[in-house]
């Protein structure tokens, strides 16, 4: 198996304690997703989500900190997905608190795709 990244940033400015970004996905299997980021700069709960089109949740609100990479192998990293891409999708972030400064992250899709022989 072949895996590919697709990295969605977001930005949430200081002040404020929530952002959203909508993408179009390229078409193929989207088996999971990680979010890189520094520490967030907020003393709340800092969550995120991931909804397809329609506002139905893929990846449910949950503390940030799940979505992020736990050096384990790279087909069983991040949470689980398993979409078919080719549509838009949102991804949030909410955070109990305002942020103290920037929130810089990257939500990154990770494809598989087949291998050709």
């Amino acid at each position: 198996m072949r895996y590919k990244n697709i990295v969605v940033p977001l930005i949430i400015p200081a002040g404020t304690n929530s952002g959203r970004v909508t993408v179009g996905t390229e078409s193929g299997l989207i088996k999971r997703c990680v979010i890189a980021s520094k520490e967030p700069n907020n003393q709340g709960m800092v969550r995120a989500l991931v909804k397809d089109s329609a506002g139905d949740k893929i990846a449910e609100l949950q503390a940030i900190e799940i979505y992020r990479s736990r050096d384990v192998e790279y087909s069983k990293d991040g949470v689980p997905l398993n979409i078919i891409g080719g549509s838009q999708i949102t991804y949030e972030v909410i955070a109990t608190e305002n942020f103290d400064s920037v929130f810089h992250s990257d939500l990154i899709l990770i494809y598989e795709e087949q291998e050709s022989c």
